[in-house]
């Protein structure tokens, strides 16, 4: 496969919180990232529009001119439909339901757009730029407020036949157990995640455990996770927990999927040193020996820079053969 590597690639890193707009090369080089509060009270064209204003304020900044960028890639959680270029109501983004957002931005920019899942445009950017390149059969998994995973096979992205492939993290690990985002009980999800770790130590400190934790007036994820590096056992078996669930669905990905690589973003990055070690024991346990003799599992070499080249590769994927 072939990809130039002249010409601009512009990304839009949609989010319940925030949004950004990211300008990059074909080759990966971040050029200049502008980001803003997602304003939902004020509805999707709100955001698109300022995304396309921001868009060519960036261009004009760096002596451009809007016809320089070869794509625009949007990436957001789903549901949606990539084929047709809408976002089909997800989560974090309430009323954006259903909205044509690649028709609106191809008729703001005058550039060809793309719509991506953030999963499937996280395993584009580790193919194109980190540790998947030179590779043909990869799982890349998000790792973060919740459990996702894009997929490369043969080099091409595999979306399955409604764009729905790859998630992993709500099959049932626990059957009856604790209740999904999803609407499900006992998805891997449910104990993975980062929200769902912060879940679980706020319980156990209602129900008195005896914790460092509980001197808190609120707990998030970087508290439980510095709790653990001072020896906290209720932190530390709390992660424990979070790693085998990741575990497992590692373990899945393996065996369907047999690849060379697997790559695990946010949670791996910044808290690798809680979480690998339990994770990698519950994978020796449950992937065949054959499998895993040729499987390397990896934290995302990206690091923070993972969502917005996300962006960016979605960008690529069209105008690369990639999708």
């Amino acid at each position: 496969m072939c990809i130039m590597e002249s010409g601009y690639i512009a990304g839009f890193d949609i989010g319940g919180t925030k949004s950004s707009v990211i300008l990059a090369t074909r080759t990966g080089e971040l050029i200049d990232r502008v980001s803003a509060r997602t304003e939902i009270e004020l509805g999707p064209m709100a955001t698109l529009a300022r995304l396309i204003r921001d868009t060519r304020s960036i261009v004009a900044a760096r002596g451009l001119s809007v016809s320089d960028i070869d794509g625009v890639g949007v990436c957001c959680g789903g549901p949606l439909d990539s084929a047709s270029g809408v976002i089909l109501g997800p989560a974090n983004l309430p009323g954006w339901n259903p909205v044509p957002v690649v028709e609106i931005v191809e008729r703001g920019l005058g550039r060809p757009a793309t719509l991506l899942n953030d999963a499937d445009a996280t395993a584009l950017a580790e193919f194109l730029f980190g540790a998947g390149r030179g590779k043909q059969n990869i799982v890349s998994f998000t790792w973060g407020t919740g459990v996702g995973s894009g997929i490369i096979i043969g080099g091409r992205l595999y979306s399955g036949t409604r764009g729905l492939a790859g998630e992993i993290g709500h099959t049932t690990y626990v059957p009856g157990g604790r209740p999904c985002g999803c609407g499900k009980r006992g998805c891997i999800e449910a104990y993975a995640s980062g929200s769902s770790i912060v879940r679980i130590a706020t319980e156990g400190v209602a129900d008195g455990i005896q914790t460092a934790l509980s001197r808190l007036d609120e707990i998030d994820g970087l508290a439980v996770c510095e709790a653990a590096r001072a020896g906290d056992e209720f932190a530390i078996e709390v992660l424990k927990g979070a790693a085998r669930a990741m575990g497992r669905a590692v373990s899945i990905a393996a065996h369907a999927f047999d690849p060379e690589l697997i790559t695990l973003g946010t949670m791996a990055v910044h808290a690798g040193d809680l979480l690998l070690l339990e994770l990698l024991r519950t994978v020796e346990e449950e992937v065949w020996p054959e499998i895993r003799a040729g499987l390397e599992i990896v934290a995302t070499p990206l690091g923070d820079r993972t969502q917005d080249l996300a962006a960016v590769a979605a960008g690529m994927a069209r105008l690369g053969g990639l999708g």
